[in-house]
């Protein structure tokens, strides 16, 4: 076993010149110079496919930077985007909330216009607690009211049609 492997390390060719050549090789003066150029030649294409590779790895470093910089400006635009989405919902809710209690107060000022008092269940206010808030309330209906539309029928008589109905 061991003469076999000494036998293959023996039989191999240098091939320094880089010519494919099936006899015995002699050098001259000139040939050891077209070695030593081919040599100098291997190594320095071996030194560029060396760099090429460090360049391609920094390449692909600098990329791989960008991408998780764009990545994480992407996440801050999206932070940004939903927190602007939710600021906006929260003031729509607000507005609808005020829109609401608006409506509730319309219904109620409507109510204390209209409303008598029940002279059956016994309880009398007096007259100025009651007139002060009832009237303030139906000032704001009757100021409310003035913007609606009077129509007078063929017949002549008046119809009042609700805010949205205005013509």
């Amino acid at each position: 076993l061991k003469n076999e492997k000494k036998k293959r390390k023996r039989g191999k060719k240098l091939n320094l010149l880089g010519e494919e050549e099936s006899g015995p090789q002699f050098f001259s003066p000139g040939r050891i110079a077209a070695a030593r150029d081919f040599q100098a030649e291997k190594n320095q294409k071996e030194e560029e496919h060396r760099q090429g590779i460090g360049s391609r790895k920094l390449l692909a470093a600098s990329k791989k930077a960008q991408k998780e910089k764009n990545k994480i400006e992407r996440i801050a635009a999206a932070i940004v985007k939903r927190s602007a989405a939710a600021a906006a919902k929260i003031a729509q809710a607000a507005k609808t909330q005020a829109r609401k209690e608006e409506r509730e107060k319309a219904a109620i000022a409507k109510l204390a216009c209209t409303k008598r008092p029940n002279l059956l269940t016994g309880i009398r206010k007096s007259r100025q607690a009651t007139k002060e808030p009832n009237a303030q309330l139906c000032n704001a209906v009757a100021l409310r009211e003035e913007e609606v539309v009077q129509i007078a029928t063929s017949r002549g008589r008046r119809i009042q049609l609700p805010e949205r109905f205005a013509i």
